[in-house]
């Protein structure tokens, strides 16, 4: 069923001005920027660098940054306890804007050029047979955070399911991430290494998961 003319304009200019935010964010505003420099943007922030740091995690999937830099940031700037609350309540904000966009939009006018970023499709149908379970197991793995979220939402799966497993699933990455960036400045302290060989165990455990279980068998039931 088509749209009619003057929605489907408007649709194609929100899609437009999205895609076209991401462009430019890419190319101006996130190239080559390190944890140093966000900590410092938002060291100028004063007391509003918790509100600012929150707005950042939140759209960074418009821009596919990195999520476990900013994590870093976090900790760099926070310290251990308030960076990994503000690094998990960002991602949590941040997955769920990247779900509701594909949500709303993706199904039908953001399908074909998400499909482009390399294994969405086919997360999108390891989602599809058992939400819950394959989204945490997911979260465990190298897999980019948002595009995670950005297969989700291409599927069926409650959001519901997709934010209870984004909260279990994000709390190992994030505390190892936002530790690190605390740890960061006694570079060859025994934490530093202890940091280090966190997220070492992690991405290993994350690597063994994905080489390991076949998403595609999880489950027969749609979500």
């Amino acid at each position: 069923m088509r749209l009619p003319k003057k929605k489907s304009t408007l649709v194609f200019g929100i899609i437009g001005a999205v895609l076209a935010l991401i462009l430019l964010s890419n190319i101006f505003l996130f190239r080559g920027f390190r944890t140093e420099d966000i900590q410092r943007v938002l060291a100028e922030f004063g007391p509003w660098a918790p509100v600012v740091y929150l707005i950042l995690f939140t759209i960074v999937p418009l821009t596919f940054f990195p999520d476990s830099i900013l994590a870093m940031a976090g900790g760099i700037a926070f310290g251990v306890k308030n960076g990994f609350l503000l690094a998990l309540a960002g991602a949590i904000l941040g997955s769920s804007l990247a779900f509701f966009l594909t949500r709303t939009f993706g199904r039908k006018y953001l399908k074909k050029y998400l499909e482009k970023k390399e294994g969405i499709s086919t997360l999108s149908e390891q989602i599809e047979r058992k939400g819950f379970i394959v989204i945490l197991l997911l979260r465990l793995t190298p897999i980019p955070f948002d595009i995670i979220s950005y297969a989700a939402g291409l599927s069926s799966v409650q959001y519901r399911d997709f934010f209870a497993a984004t909260l279990l699933g994000a709390i190992p990455a994030m505390f190892s991430y936002v530790n690190f960036g605390d740890k960061i400045t006694a570079v060859g302290s025994q934490d530093f290494y202890l940091s280090i060989g966190l997220m070492a165990l992690l991405l290993l455990i994350g690597v063994i998961i994905r080489w390991k279980i076949d998403f595609n068998k999880i489950g027969n039931k749609k979500t």
